[in-house]
């Protein structure tokens, strides 16, 4: 599996950073209008800023954690990639990983364990405990950008 560094950049980065910035430009937008309102405030606005400000506080907590990595990128090199190989000891879910279609397959995120280290790494799910794999990942960020599998190590 090998994925482009401006395919993580555009899920990682740019996706969440828009999605955050829209979150709090409208939950600030929303107490800027309820401060400046010279009429009470009825019961169907009050409906309709909770709801809009629980709308932008779930979208805060699905896309924050993706962005912490994807800030990380910035301080890559997309052309040093680093290569390893060796046993995956551990695979571990990542929290509200964002989620794309990739050669007509969802994609996951996942921490997988190689060596003792942990990458952050974009899986069609092929991926298992045990498995002997050949990965390039980016120094500062941890992730990998491209994985081999080679089979079962014995």
């Amino acid at each position: 599996m090998a994925f482009s560094y401006y395919e993580y950049f555009n899920n990682l980065f740019i996706l969440p950073l828009v999605m955050c910035a829209i979150s709090v430009v409208v939950i600030l937008g929303m107490i800027i209008y309820s401060l400046n309102l010279k009429t009470p405030l009825t019961i169907k606005f009050k409906f309709d800023f909770s709801i809009s400000v629980i709308i932008c506080i779930i979208l805060l907590i699905v896309f924050a954690p993706s962005l912490r990595y994807g800030v990380k990128m910035l301080n890559d090199n997309k052309n040093s990639a680093i290569i390893i190989d060796g046993e995956i000891e551990e695979i571990e879910k990542v929290t509200f990983s964002p989620r794309y279609m990739h050669k007509d397959r969802v994609v996951f995120a996942k921490m997988i364990t190689i060596n003792g280290e942990k990458y952050y790494c974009m899986t069609v799910g092929d991926l298992a405990v045990g498995d002997y794999v050949k990965a390039s990942y980016l120094k500062n960020s941890r992730l990998i950008i491209k994985i081999d599998f080679y089979g079962v190590n014995q």
